[in-house]
């Protein structure tokens, strides 16, 4: 068959559309390697706080049943970036990886400077956002911002953004940046003039109106709390003209309506605000995206701003009278009250204009009238006024409405008829749901359901449906009739036993997460369906399964994490030899060693050789019986807090293999090692072809968390997360 040419461009295209545990997986290839790295390394942000990599460098803990990908707590600056800890920034440095860095975020200035003084080339090509979330952590004596600040100066890199800036410091001594007596406030806003390329602020301090005109003009992106003074209340703020986005706040408050004139900044496209709601806004011609928490008058939105697509007004709306939503919306998001001040279709229209269908029109058939080109909808609180929300009438119908929130409603059975083409459906915190009208909606492919009052549900699912979710509901039984649903999420539900009166799951399913339930036991008779690839039930309560259960011997990956297996339940129990797919297992601190037991024994060969990725991390197993070619696909392995370790890896035979060559990443402890031990054992790892990284880590003192200490890699031995940089403080040049 003959190979198909595609331009980089496309395939750059078609890998940026990929969910990255597929991209991690095409990195195996070495033909289509670069393209992958490319999607995956594209922007980096590099953490350096031990217990904030830890959260993002660690063993895959739960899963997402939609991509395939792993969910993790991150902030929102992290969750479309590759996360990396300065250790592993150094060894993509070293190997090359790091050529497909376009723009990286350093948490701190102190990972930067480091990494220029050991590599001053290596970050010439991108552009860097620099952070000083971390810094306050590191910062001491006569080092302080200022300081910083001033060596970043001088760099000869393209530093584009500063985040969480605080452009106030008091003056601590002669040796920083500014001079004048200790205890003075010095505005190092006045110093970012000299960073020609900056093109993002972020400032993590309020500012006064007179340092606004020391913003550099090459912003494009603010985020700001400005602090406006007594003696005004007309205020045209001094941004920089070409501004794109605009994120402007309050911490102080007053009851005095100012008036916030940003007609001048042509080229905003996007403004958030949490202004206060007696507060009123001169906007810019071609806005359009306005959030605004804290109320807005939407006829002077709509009038000032005929380019708007995306509004969200969820404090109280300002206009006198009833108001028109901005016709040429695609997003919206509203409250309750900001609806009640929302016009509604003329009923002349909805009845044709004949008086005759007029009288069969119920009273409270008002509709709510809402822009007709409208992509997505959010609406939070019930509105007061008896009208719908939705109507099948021409004039009022939202044909083109693809996603739908709902939350808080005190009842949905009087909006009205949903809009057909919807595609997804959140429901939260809302009652009277008639589930047996979603049968109309044909397109329907993602329905979320969560803190609903009822308890039971049972209903039959529309064809198009392939994933459903169902969170914090208290549901005595959850019987799901579909004949397309693919993925199926019961999550935090209290659901305390699996049988076939509490739950009913479709044969239809491939991908099944039970997680953050209370599950004990699981009934002899009850069964997962037979084409189940992906099964999580981390975080339940099991102690062990009915001699007669089996899992399915089509599943592929398996979350049993945070359970409470006893130390004498032998997980040949779980016959997990019978899924000879199963890739992915997990079964990290599920396994509780009880202080009357002797000993507690977990045995390689009860596991199917399918696997490729393991964990067994804090398993309490004193013996491990086997070892770990056992696995010959095994790329990852945690095995950290497992005393039983020491057995599979004795080292005392120098020609044994120990693990396989498949293997990429261990996560270990050494207090089960002796010092010759663990060195043998290294100097083995680090010879496997397709090693990556060894991790040593610790027991924090937060008690479960355990955080790396060093980690081994081809290039050598090192410091895994410097927690320290003070050592800088003595090499950099001294400012003058």
């Amino acid at each position: 068959m003959p190979k198909v040419i595609l331009p980089p461009e496309i395939i750059y295209k078609i890998f940026k559309l990929l969910p990255h545990s597929l991209l991690a997986d095409l990195l195996r290839i070495s033909e289509i390697r670069p393209y992958a790295y490319s999607v995956l390394y594209r922007v980096v942000t590099v953490v350096t706080m031990a217990i904030g990599a830890e959260l993002f460098g660690r063993f895959p803990t739960m899963m997402n049943l939609e991509d395939g990908s792993n969910y993790t707590v991150i902030d929102g600056a992290l969750a479309s970036s590759h996360v990396v800890s300065h250790d592993d920034l150094v060894a993509m440095v070293k190997d090359g990886r790091a050529s497909y860095i376009k723009l990286i975020t350093f948490r701190t200035p102190m990972a930067l400077l480091d990494l220029h003084m050991k590599y001053p080339s290596a970050l010439r090509s991108m552009k860097i956002s620099v952070s000083f979330d971390e810094y306050i952590f590191e910062r001491n004596g006569p080092f302080g911002i200022g300081w910083a600040l001033k060596q970043l100066q001088r760099l000869p890199y393209n530093i584009t953004e500063f985040r969480s800036f605080p452009h106030v410091e008091t003056i601590q001594s002669a040796d920083e940046l500014a001079t004048g007596p200790p205890g003075d406030k010095y505005n190092l806003m006045k110093e970012l003039g000299t960073f020609e390329n900056l093109t993002t602020l972020q400032l993590g301090t309020e500012i006064d109106l007179s340092a606004i005109r020391y913003i550099p003009r090459t912003v494009t992106n603010l985020d700001c709390d400005v602090c406006l003074p007594d003696d005004a209340v007309s205020h045209q703020l001094d941004f920089p003209r070409g501004l794109i986005f605009l994120t402007i706040g309050r911490r102080t408050w007053d009851d005095r309506r100012h008036v916030i004139d940003l007609g001048h900044l042509v080229e905003l496209v996007e403004l958030r605000t949490d202004f206060d709601s007696v507060s009123l806004f001169v906007l810019p011609r071609n806005l359009e995206t306005m959030v605004a928490f804290g109320g807005m008058n939407i006829d002077l939105v709509s009038a000032q701003c005929p380019f708007l697509k995306v509004f969200c007004c969820v404090g109280p709306c300002l206009s006198e009278q009833l108001c028109e939503l901005p016709g040429q919306l695609k997003a919206l998001r509203v409250s309750g009250p900001v609806i009640d001040s929302v016009a509604s279709v003329d009923k002349d229209k909805l009845c044709g204009g004949h008086k005759r269908k007029k009288r069969k029109t119920e009273e409270a058939s008002e509709v709510v009238k809402f822009p007709a080109d409208l992509l997505s909808l959010r609406i939070e609180v019930s509105p007061q006024k008896p009208r719908k929300l939705f109507s099948d009438a021409p004039e009022a119908r939202l044909n083109k409405l693809a996603t739908l929130y709902l939350e808080d409603m005190t009842t949905l059975r009087d909006i009205g008829p949903l809009p057909r083409f919807l595609k997804t459906l959140h429901i939260t915190a809302c009652r009277e749901i008639e589930f047996l009208d979603l049968g109309r909606l044909l397109v329907l492919t993602h329905l979320s359901i969560s803190r609903l009052p009822q308890e039971n549900f049972e209903y039959e699912m529309p064809a198009s449906l392939t994933t459903f979710e169902i969170e914090y509901c208290n549901f005595e039984s959850v019987r799901i009739k579909a004949k397309n649903l693919e993925c199926l999420v019961i999550r935090r539900c209290y659901i305390e036993e699996l049988n076939d009166s509490v739950l009913s799951i479709p044969s239809c399913i491939k991908a099944l997460d039970l997680s953050h339930n209370r599950i004990k036991t699981i009934d002899p008779q009850f069964r997962f369906p037979e084409g189940l690839e992906k099964l999580s039930l981390l975080q339940n309560e099991l102690s062990g399964v009915p001699e007669q259960f089996t899992f399915p011997s089509t599943l592929e990956c398996l979350y049993l994490q945070k359970n409470n297996f006893s130390g004498n339940f032998a997980f040949a129990n779980l016959k997990l030899n019978k899924c000879p797919k199963l890739k992915i297992l997990n079964l990290a601190r599920s396994k509780l060693l009880n202080g009357g037991e002797p000993t507690s024994l977990i045995r390689l060969y009860d596991f199917p050789k399918s696997l490729i990725s393991l964990s067994l991390e804090g398993c309490d197993a004193r013996v491990i019986a086997g070892d770990f070619t056992y696995f010959p696909h095994l790329e990852q392995l945690d095995v950290s807090r497992v005393e039983g370790v020491v057995g599979p890896f004795h080292m005392s035979c120098d020609d044994s293999a120990y693990l396989p060559d498949s293997i990429r990443r261990i996560w270990i402890m050494t207090k089960c090692f002796d010092s010759e031990t663990f060195s043998k054992f290294a100097l083995m790892v680090q010879s496997k072809p397709n090693f990556e990284f060894l991790q040593i880590l610790r027991v924090s003192s937060f008690g479960e968390l355990t955080i790396p200490v060093l980690q081994i890699s081809k290039n050598g031995i090192s410091q895994a997360l410097p927690k320290d940089f003070s050592e800088l403080f003595h090499l950099l040049p001294k400012v003058t």
